[in-house]
This record gives C-alpha cells, structure tokens and sequence, in this order.
C-alpha cells in the first residue's frame, strides 16, 4: 500500500491508473524528451540529476537545466 496525502492506494490493483495518471502529467517536448513535475525523460529512460523545474531541450538529442548539460540520458562532464 502507498500513502498519498490521506489516501490508501493499493498499488498492484491500481496501478494501471496511477500510469495513465502518470502519463497525462508528462509534458512531451522536442528531442525526445518528456518531463513530470519531478524528473525528466528520454526515451522512457529517467534523466539523472536533471532538473525539471529548469530543464528544455536544445534538439539532437541534447537537453540543459540550470545545472548541467545532457546528451539522451547522460550528463556531459565539463559542459555548461
């Protein structure tokens, strides 16, 4: 079971709602790239230690947040 605000959700039972639920927050943009209110996405694959809130797609598959510069799913060392 999963605790969500004061909610009891039976995660296996619900699960198919909780992905379309999931979905319909993503926000698909350019590069293949998608982001939730909490991560960021490439081809399905989470983006680690990308910002959402400052992250956009700069095509070809390239991606920046106020941080750091991404390639698909991997952070390029040295880049800004």
């Amino acid at each position: 079971l999963l605790l969500l605000s004061t909610y009891l959700i039976d995660v296996a039972a619900d699960r198919s709602q909780l992905d379309r639920q999931a979905r319909r927050m993503l926000n698909y943009f350019g590069g293949g790239y998608a982001k939730d209110p909490w991560n960021v996405y490439f081809g399905g694959r989470k983006v680690g230690d990308a910002n959402a809130m400052t992250f956009e797609s700069l095509g070809g598959g390239y991606g920046k947040d106020s941080w750091n510069v991404f390639f698909q799913d991997h952070k390029v060392s040295g880049a800004n």
